[in-house]
Formats: structure tokens, sequence, C-alpha cells
């Protein structure tokens, strides 16, 4: 069985999180705090990072940041990454959501294309494909959710 310690986890512009970096260094740790202070979207941070899906297991869910009105704030491109220690290994996760903007000829302004996914292991820039078959290689994403 392998064994994955996590030793860092920042958390960027994702959801309500604008900034949180966790340092459990391998050991076990539990968070807790009270209702709406971000534990459930650390653990989203988590599973999207791992799985492009919430802790629910849902696919499509809003990982961007919103202002105080429930709008999208553009420009805030959320960021996952953590450094795991995978059966004495280090390996670093990287996945960030980055927006596209295309300016068209003559055109004053620029328009927002559907977002993209930038997915990198050990700093290594992936295709979705070779990302996920190396994280199921890592851990079965049912049994995680255990």
């Amino acid at each position: 069985m392998t064994e994955i310690k996590l030793m860092t986890l920042v958390v960027d512009n994702f959801k309500g999180i604008k900034f949180y970096r966790l340092d459990p260094e391998g050991s076990s740790m539990t968070i807790t705090g009270r209702n709406a202070t971000g534990k459930t979207s650390l653990f989203d941070a988590f599973t999207w990072l791992l799985f492009g899906k919430d802790s629910r297991g849902a696919s499509k869910f809003q990982v961007k940041p919103r202002d105080a009105d429930g709008r999208e704030i553009e420009g805030a491109e959320p960021h996952v990454e953590a450094v795991l220690q995978v059966d004495g290994k280090i390996v670093a996760l990287q996945r960030d959501l980055k927006e596209n903007w295309v300016q068209h000829k003559g055109q004053l302004e620029k328009e927002r294309k559907s977002d993209t996914t930038a997915l990198k292991i050990d700093s290594v820039p992936k295709k979705l494909k070779e990302y996920q078959d190396y994280i199921s290689q890592l851990i079965d994403e049912d049994l995680f959710k255990l």
C-alpha cells in the first residue's frame, strides 16, 4: 500500500479563501472552526487539486472567488499546490484555473472565453490525462474519500 503524507498545501484565490498555507509536514492533524470559516473550502481545494472535483464529488462547482455581491472576481485565478511525500519521495502537484481573454482584430475590448486548467507534477506541465493517470496510480478516488 502506498504511504502518502501531506507536507504542504497552498491555496490561493479558491472559493472564499484568498490565501492559506497549511504545513502539516506529514503529521496527522485536525482542522476545526466555526461554520463558514473555510474548512470545507480547504478540503474542496485539496480534492480539486487531486481529482478536479469538490469534496462531494461534483466536477462542476464554483472555484473562483466571489465579491460581496456574489459576482465572480475577474483576475483572481484559483491556484492550489501541494507537496506530498509518497513512499518517502517528495512530489509537488499544482492545479491552476487560468482566465482566457482574447482580443479580436478591430475590437477595442477583450472577450473572455472558457477558462483553462493548467496542471503540473514536479513543476513539469502535464496534460489532463497524464495528470489523472498519475493521481490514480497514487490513490483511488473512492478510497481517498473514505
